[in-house]
């Protein structure tokens, strides 16, 4: 015999936010711990990109520090020639865990950025105080030109920094809270 449960929808609705609080949480709680593990690395943004770029004698385009077969390390992409590779730098240690070519590279978004990543994080962190999670090359900018986007941790807080990717100025800073300052 089959019994028939009908849940109201103020239930469901319930059952539904409940969850999603629920995922809010652990992404918050994942999302802390990210910025424990930034902040304790004794290997900066700047320094792996340099161990990237040196590995591979290419121009790192993108880094991400992230959480990778249970460990946090810093991805960085480089192009040389016409190749991209993925580098894996251990925040612990300095040393590369993998490198790997990702493929042909067919077109370069930061061809008209002059400003290296590695400079574009010390002036983010140099204006913010704090310490960069993420860098990219970005040419889809409300502001002309080149750009890069630098994602700077601080007091538990994410901020964007925008660097003119030709003269190395910071152009736009956004945080966590929607506070806004153009350059």
């Amino acid at each position: 015999m089959f019994h028939k449960t009908v849940l109201s929808a103020t239930t469901l609705a319930a059952i539904a936010l409940g969850a999603s609080g629920a995922v809010s949480a652990a992404a918050a709680h994942d999302s802390k711990r990210e910025t424990e593990a930034l902040h304790a690395a004794p290997t900066s943004l700047t320094q792996a990109l340099a161990i990237a770029e040196k590995q591979t004698g290419g121009r790192a385009l993108r880094a991400d520090f992230e959480k990778e077969n249970g460990s946090y390390v810093y991805e960085i992409r480089t192009a040389s020639g016409d190749r991209i590779s993925r580098v894996l730098v251990d925040p612990a240690t300095g040393k590369t865990s993998l490198a790997k070519a990702a493929g042909l590279l067919d077109r370069l978004g930061d061809s008209l950025a002059t400003v290296s990543l590695a400079s574009a994080v010390a002036a983010a962190e140099a204006r913010t105080g704090g310490k960069a999670m993420e860098a990219a090359y970005d040419d889809a900018d409300e502001h002309e030109g080149a750009t890069i986007r630098v994602d700077v941790t601080k007091d538990a807080k994410m901020h964007r920094v925008v660097i003119d990717g030709t003269s190395g100025k910071v152009v736009k800073v956004t945080g966590e809270d929607d506070d806004e300052s153009e350059e």
